[in-house]
């Protein structure tokens, strides 16, 4: 309770509510997932094409909120350039919106694609803390964890699930 009477005002401006929502839904994601039935169309799983619609939307919503990220944890600013808190809302509003359907769709993902997509999500959480936490001009320290994680283990794990993503894409429309 200490905690939450220390850090309200980050926990509730704009950046840190957007990111508080992200990491809820998130959460509510792993915890209130459906099972779905085996139907099948044209002699293939239904699931495959709601597979596939869903990381049509969820991969650019990943992608919106990586550059949103990679441009607030970027070290050359220019002037009239959209402040960095907006920049993180941005990355939580795309991350919410991906949170959502992945949430509502995950059982329906390959096992791998879905652990790409949660290891993802935890790392894009994880820089936007550090990031939060380098804007208060008491821990200017935690920026190079931020560029850290957006520069270089966020880009190859994005790309790895577009590739798995794309593959799933064009198998279920090459199939029907």
């Amino acid at each position: 309770m200490k905690w939450l009477s220390d850090n309200y005002k980050w926990l509730f401006d704009g950046v840190g509510g957007a990111l508080v929502v992200a990491l809820l839904a998130y959460v509510a994601q792993k915890l209130f997932r459906s099972k779905t039935g085996q139907e099948t169309v044209a002699g293939k799983p239904a699931s495959d094409g709601r597979q596939a619609a869903a990381l049509l939307v969820i991969t650019p919503k990943l992608e919106g909120a990586l550059f949103n990220l990679r441009r607030a944890a970027s070290g050359d600013k220019r002037q009239g350039e959209v402040p960095d808190q907006e920049l993180l809302r941005r990355m939580g509003v795309d991350l919410a919106a991906a949170s959502t359907e992945y949430s509502q769709k995950k059982l329906l993902i390959d096992v791998s694609l879905t652990h790409k997509i949660d290891e993802f999500f935890s790392k894009v959480v994880s820089a936007g803390i550090s990031l939060n936490h380098a804007l208060d001009p008491m821990t200017p320290n935690h920026w190079r964890r931020a560029q850290e994680i957006a520069d270089k283990e966020l880009p190859p794990l994005l790309q790895a699930i577009q590739t798995d993503s794309r593959a799933v894409i064009h198998r279920y429309s090459s199939d029907g």
